[in-house]
């Protein structure tokens, strides 16, 4: 595979297998270096052997990913064991497959360590500034998504089953001359799908935020935490499905009139 270096398509990439041992899944990823002509989606799809094992000296350099400027899209999903020692090497091994900045989409499905990478939580705005599409799904150990609001461009959110997660925004806004810091909040954030975050309370930990000014369809399935609604009249679609968070069960007719905006709302019990 290494020496496919004009390769162009190559939608599934898998690394490690039940049998594969962390020399091999290495090696693995090292043929990926050569591949720096991949466009479009790629999924990684990474194997942690039952004998994962983090040694610092495995690491060979890493930088797996980010030859690849031409890949607008990628797919990181992690199945294995679940215990300490691998869950450490999953941390160790997803730092060194940091995709190039030209990224638009990025899907995460699978971690179960607490920690996500430093290029996603120190200033993914910074490493991914034309990123439109981000996708969280059953990452059973974060406890904290990274500064999402900075991300300019981004379109559509999906955060599904993160058993831990209470914020979708945890950050805290400088304090300046006694003024808040004034952020562009999610300036282009357009859709929003929320799926089985049984702790979620809040969209932000912060309560004077300017809510989504840009948000026109939201989902919200099984938040039953949810404090609140994020009431912003331009939203023009609405679908609930949970019968057990209180702001949506009691919602009436004359609260929706506050939301001229809304040409469609679906509520639905799934008790």
């Amino acid at each position: 595979m290494g020496k496919l270096s004009c390769l162009h398509t190559l939608t599934r990439y898998m690394v490690g297998r039940e049998s594969s041992n962390v020399e091999e899944c290495f090696e693995q990823l090292e043929n990926l270096k050569s591949l720096g002509n991949l466009k479009g989606f790629i999924e990684i799809d990474i194997r942690v052997p039952k004998n994962a094992k983090y040694i610092k000296e495995d690491r060979r350099g890493g930088a797996y990913m980010k030859n690849k400027k031409h890949l607008n899209c990628v797919e990181f999903t992690f199945e294995h064991v679940e215990n300490y020692e691998s869950v450490e090497y999953e941390e160790a091994l997803f730092e060194e497959l940091q995709p190039h900045s030209n990224l638009m989409g990025l899907i995460m499905k699978g971690c179960k360590s607490v920690r996500l990478p430093c290029w996603i939580i120190e200033n993914l705005a910074n490493h991914f500034p034309n990123l439109v599409s981000l996708e969280i799904i059953n990452c059973d150990g974060i406890e904290y998504l990274p500064d999402l609001s900075r991300l300019s461009r981004l379109k559509e959110l999906m955060l599904v089953n993160l058993p831990k997660i209470e914020y979708v925004e945890n950050e805290i806004p400088t304090v300046v001359a006694g003024h808040c810091e004034q952020l562009l909040w999610f300036p282009c954030l357009e859709q929003v799908y929320l799926d089985r975050l049984p702790k979620l309370k809040a969209w932000s930990r912060v309560n004077d935020r300017d809510g989504l000014p840009q948000v026109k369809k939201m989902v919200i399935f099984v938040c039953p935490k949810l404090a609140s609604t994020l009431s912003r009249p331009f939203i023009e679609g609405l679908s609930i499905y949970d019968s057990l968070a209180a702001w949506a069960r009691d919602m009436t007719y004359e609260d929706f009139l506050n939301f001229p905006g809304w040409k469609r709302v679906y509520r639905r019990s799934v008790a």
